[in-house]
């Protein structure tokens, strides 16, 4: 899925939904809630979604999606045959029994892993990630305006991995700058607490967010490259946002990767 909800999807509008790095037989794109609500996915006018939509199990597309004047769906709506299970995120024990370096308030290189109490970035700092580096934040993540944090493409082992505890607040002009644009490099993962993720205006993000409690939020003109599951998902005017459909390509060892048995054969 590209976007999965357990609840609502908001399109605002001029928003779009597309996807890149797919073979030509790749499955299309999908974006889609567990919810039978009516509503429960709001697509607004001029709204652009290149793939399908689905619904929760035996519920009514047509209920459930609320298509505006002017609203595209290039695919199907159509309903799930089975509820998509979202598993909460566990902290590594190694991480959970990690006594906590404290805050970061201000501009720092971080090249390897550790436990953080929140990070507060004020206005152009920067948090550089120089490594393979994995973030437990008990607390807030916070950027001021024009603050960054920083995967640096020079270092070919760097990326991020992000547990967050509480919220996440991005403002206008921050982002978490993934120089590889590459989103399997950067990866956030809420946990039960973690109830809200937002990205204001002019965010550029690639990444994966898993944050199964928490409302996931790209405001105005914010692009993402990568794929969201959440509580909650909600994409403001102009916002566009683009599916990584190379993510698809997992192993048994990744993180909130879940295999199942559909079928089987007696030989």
């Amino acid at each position: 899925m590209a976007i999965f909800a357990k609840d609502e999807i908001k399109f605002k509008e001029g928003t779009l939904v597309d996807w890149y790095n797919y073979d030509d037989d790749d499955k299309i794109l999908q974006i889609g809630t567990n919810s039978t609500k009516p509503g429960s996915i709001d697509i607004k006018n001029g709204v652009t979604i290149k793939g399908d939509v689905v619904v929760g199990v035996d519920a009514d597309p047509d209920l459930v999606v609320k298509m505006h004047t002017g609203a595209t769906v290039t695919g199907d709506i159509y309903a799930l045959t089975e509820k998509i299970p979202l598993p909460q995120v566990t902290v590594p024990i190694w991480f959970a029994f990690m006594p906590s370096k404290g805050d970061i308030k201000s501009s720092t290189t971080l090249t390897t892993s550790g436990k953080y109490s929140k990070i507060d970035l004020g206005n152009n700092e920067k948090l550089i990630i120089d490594g393979p580096v994995k973030i437990y934040v008990t607390g807030d993540v916070e950027l001021g305006n024009s603050a960054e944090i920083q995967i640096v493409g020079t270092n070919p082992n760097a990326s991020l991995t992000l547990y967050l505890g509480g919220q996440f607040e991005g403002k206008n002009g921050s982002n978490i700058n993934n120089e590889f644009k590459i989103a399997e490099r950067l990866k956030v993962y809420g946990l039960n607490s973690c109830d809200k993720i937002d990205f204001k205006n002019g965010s550029k993000f690639y990444g994966v967010i898993y944050a199964p409690n928490a409302h996931v939020e790209f405001d105005n003109s914010a692009d993402a490259y990568g794929a969201v599951v959440s509580e909650e998902f909600e994409q403001k005017n102009s916002a566009i946002f683009n599916y990584d459909a190379s993510l698809r390509n997992v192993t048994v060892n990744d993180d909130m990767v879940r295999f199942v048995v559909k079928n089987w054969k007696d030989e």
